[in-house]
């Protein structure tokens, strides 16, 4: 997925940084559609061609690797998937599939969209044992703001979710 951690100096890419596999964005934004050099794909440490599949989306693409990822893992060794889409992240295009299946404009549809990527690594992971699944964002997200900010459409697992205030320096919350 987006990497965005370091371009330039493959000693800031993901195999040198401990990821044994990557497929994604070195650069961290390119085109959903047609990602190409110099902000093109990377499996592993190998630039790849521009992808010239009309139907290819850098997400479906991405989500794609993750579960065939998963699917490759046998045994009971430990794993550690990484995988951050940047169809969350501005300028927010999401599929035609998912265009106007939300009350929430585009960002909404963006997060339907999220919702179905992590749906599929979700149903791939079921037959593992033993899994743990953490899932961040790299903004905080106040449920009360994103209700005004989007005309009151809060997705219906958030009602009443109230985050807890943001600890001081000194480690007490604040008011």
């Amino acid at each position: 997925g987006k990497w965005h951690l370091g371009y330039h100096g493959q000693e800031k890419w993901p195999l040198q940084r401990g990821f044994d596999r990557y497929y994604g964005i070195i650069s961290g934004a390119t085109s959903y559609f047609q990602p190409k050099e110099p902000r093109g794909l990377t499996l592993d440490n190998t630039p790849q061609p521009t992808p010239t599949d009309p139907n290819y989306y850098t997400t479906d693409a991405f989500t794609d690797h993750a579960v065939k990822f998963v699917r490759e893992h046998s045994g009971d060794a430990p794993f550690f998937l990484y995988l951050a889409t940047h169809g969350i992240h501005v300028p927010r295009v999401p599929h035609a599939r998912f265009k106007g299946t939300s009350q929430g404009g585009i960002r909404g549809d963006a997060i339907h969209e999220l919702d179905d990527t992590v749906g599929q690594v979700l149903a791939a992971l079921d037959r593992l044992n033993g899994v743990r699944i953490p899932h961040t964002g790299e903004r905080r997200c106040d449920v009360r703001r994103q209700g005004r900010q989007f005309g009151g459409v809060v997705p219906e697992h958030r009602r009443g979710v109230r985050r807890a205030a943001p600890a001081g320096r000194d480690g007490r919350a604040r008011d």
